[in-house]
């Protein structure tokens, strides 16, 4: 029988939830040891929490940058503590402050990046990160010798068919045709400076909106009372079945955005931030458009929702990550060296086992 591995999640932000759920079912259904830690931030922990995902708690996010880097003092003290009671065989997470913490004690850290602007994260976690998993989107540099590209992004780990099944909109209790509009609320370290749909338009732009539909609005941020008419009317972890019922989204968040757009729903980014996955989503399958501000955006907006006639085919071609990363734990280093710094997809084995159909 094959060795059982150890593993630790390190789990951020509310879309590390989403993105490695099913990566700890596989390893605790071929009979691995996980053990999920959180640094908590919005409903992430609430997540776990709903997907039964037991987890030790080791602080909160904050999102200013003082304040983060102390924190991660506090949360390197208390990983490594538990790390070395634990004794794992590998770390994982998205572009996880872990990583200093796995190379401390001379084990393998497997960390996914996929936002070439979040440059803390790049300059900081990249470089204390033994394998690198990045789409063949990412625009920026990553290291040689270390890195596994792949065909998609993360949002296939939980809304391909194999692991997601949306409930209708009825089951909701969203009837009819409608629109999902979403508001960030701007306070990431690496949002600063940056701006999307303006605040003084959105009013008059919503109203535009409801010829089309009705008009679904998801925010970080309190809305002003004259909006409270449009708020999403579901709790927020069903964000994706919502996603999968609408006839279109438009948004200032590049991962729902993404989402929505690996539902087959089409989409518009607004927003002076750049993402190499979206620009993939827009420049090869056509589902997603982006734009700096709404001014840019609208008339494109008006022409398509003017068109639609329901959800496009979701994309094909992308890679199962949950599948990659665990092949990737259970044959360390042999499907790492054969897959590094090369097109693996194209070798006839690999593609079948590891790229959607």
């Amino acid at each position: 029988m094959a060795r059982k591995l150890r593993v630790l999640v390190d789990i951020g932000h509310p879309a590390h939830v989403h993105m490695f759920k099913n990566v700890i079912r596989i390893l605790q259904q071929r009979g691995h040891h996980v053990l999920v830690l959180l640094m908590d931030k919005d409903n992430a922990g609430l997540l776990l929490r709903q997907n039964d995902i037991d987890h030790i708690r080791v602080g909160s996010s904050s999102p200013c940058l003082v304040k983060k880097l102390l924190t991660y003092a506090v949360y390197w003290s208390k990983v490594l503590r538990i790390a070395h009671r634990w004794k794992p065989d590998f770390f994982i997470g998205e572009s996880s402050p872990s990583t200093y913490v796995s190379r401390l004690m001379g084990k393998t850290s497997i960390m996914l990046f996929q936002n070439e602007h979040a440059f803390l994260d790049m300059k900081t976690f990249m470089p204390t990160t033994d394998v690198v998993l990045a789409s063949t989107s990412f625009s920026d540099r990553l290291p040689a010798g270390r890195t596994v590209r792949f065909p998609g992004n993360a949002a296939m780990m939980y809304l391909h068919p194999d692991y997601f099944t949306p409930v209708s909109g009825e089951e909701l209790g969203i009837q009819g045709r409608y629109i999902v509009v979403r508001l960030v609320a701007w306070s990431a370290t690496h949002d600063q400076g940056e701006r999307g749909i303006s605040r003084s338009e959105l009013a008059s732009f919503l109203r535009k909106l409801e010829r089309f539909g009705r008009v679904v609005l998801s925010s970080e941020e309190a809305l002003p009372e004259e909006l409270e008419i449009y708020r999403m009317p579901v709790p927020p972890e069903d964000i994706h079945h919502v996603l999968a019922n609408s006839i279109y989204h438009i948004g200032e968040g590049a991962t729902m955005v993404m989402e929505a757009a690996d539902l087959g729903v089409r989409s518009v980014y607004i927003s002076t931030i750049r993402r190499g996955y979206l620009d993939d989503l827009e420049k090869e399958h056509g589902l997603v458009k982006c734009f700096n501000t709404l001014a840019e955006a609208e008339e494109t907006i008006m022409e398509e929702l003017d068109a639609v006639s329901g959800r496009n085919m979701p994309c094909s071609g992308f890679t199962d990550l949950n599948r990659l990363m665990v092949d990737l734990m259970e044959d360390h280093p042999g499907l790492f060296r054969r897959m590094r710094s090369r097109k693996w997809w194209e070798q006839p084995d690999l593609r079948s086992r590891y790229i959607f159909r």
